[in-house]
């Protein structure tokens, strides 16, 4: 979600006509379909037990994994400016979905990475996919709510998103370990990459709100899939989900 991207667009809200009732029930659409996204995105069954992949199936040490950050943190710093292009240019639902779809093909590529070089690659795709989600979803649910003239209630819109991120952590955390004993590593990635198709499927059916300013002071930013930026470390410094393995 691209906090940056989305303020430097000017503001086209101010000025629209009156909805039709049929244009209002579109924009209202996309509430209950950030929810889904949300969950599709977070429902990542690997999440703990990437390491545990890293060392034991793939026979990489704890400063080989170390290591492999770097190259991901460059990778989201830089491709920050560019990749936003693409919320600009073609709208914040094509962004979400790209991204998402992005994230599916690496984490299926990062299952079955079978050296360091594969793996290290997966990690630079998965840094593309992150600066394609980082920011635009909370924008996207801001302008829709300002379009419906709603605005004041995106902080209960954005809670309600956190939390449903926050319970999908604690599922896939408490389901991921015993799915690896009971089958594979990489069936939670599969299983990932699938819940990842859906939510490309739901964001492009977004329909696309008017680029309002406002949305780039949101308080809270979604980057699409990885453990340590749920910690805390993103490119926005702002409550975000995960960020890569």
């Amino acid at each position: 979600m691209r906090d940056d991207a989305v303020s430097i667009s000017p503001d086209r809200t101010a000025a629209l006509p009156p909805l039709s009732p049929s244009e209002r029930r579109a924009y209202a659409r996309n509430l209950p379909k950030y929810y889904l996204f949300v969950f599709l995105s977070e429902a990542q069954l690997w999440f703990p037990i990437w390491v545990a992949f890293l060392l034991l199936e793939r026979g990489l040490s704890l400063t080989e994994v170390a290591i492999i950050d770097a190259p991901f943190w460059l990778i989201v710093v830089f491709a920050e400016v560019p990749t936003g292009a693409v919320a600009d240019r073609w709208g914040r639902s094509t962004s979400l979905g790209l991204g998402a779809g992005v994230y599916a093909i690496a984490l299926v590529a990062f299952a079955f990475a079978p050296t360091l070089p594969w793996i290290m690659a997966t990690y630079m795709v998965w840094a593309v996919a992150l600066t394609l989600t980082s920011g635009t979803d909370s924008a996207l649910i801001y302008d829709t709510l300002k379009v419906l003239g709603r605005e004041r209630e995106y902080e209960r819109f954005a809670g309600r998103g956190m939390a449903i991120r926050s319970a999908t952590l604690v599922i896939a955390v408490i389901a991921g370990g015993p799915l690896v004993e009971a089958t594979s590593f990489q069936t939670p990635m599969l299983l990932g990459a699938g819940f990842l198709v859906a939510a490309a499927l739901v964001a492009v059916s977004f329909r696309e709100p008017p680029v309002s300013r406002q949305a780039a002071s949101s308080p809270i930013s979604t980057a699409c899939g990885w453990p340590s930026a749920r910690f805390g470390v993103t490119p926005n410094s702002a409550p975000s989900s995960p960020s890569r393995p």
